[in-house]
């Protein structure tokens, strides 16, 4: 039996776990940014459907 071909248990015990936390971390960011992307998609909703009105703002008084 060649004992060079067991694997190093604790080298890739750690690259697993390395694995795994930047898989989460890497989960999270697309969360976020998919969450900024809807906040920001409902902005821009309430000013389009707020610019539907052509009546407002298109004639003002003016004085001297």
């Amino acid at each position: 039996m060649d004992i060079t071909s067991i694997p190093d248990i604790p080298a890739l015990s750690t690259a697993i776990s390395s694995a795994q936390v930047s898989e989460a971390f890497s989960t999270e960011m697309l969360a976020k940014q998919i969450s900024m992307v809807d906040e920001n998609m409902a902005a821009l909703t309430k000013m389009m459907e707020l610019s539907v009105n052509p009546s407002v703002g298109g004639n003002f008084d003016m004085s001297v």
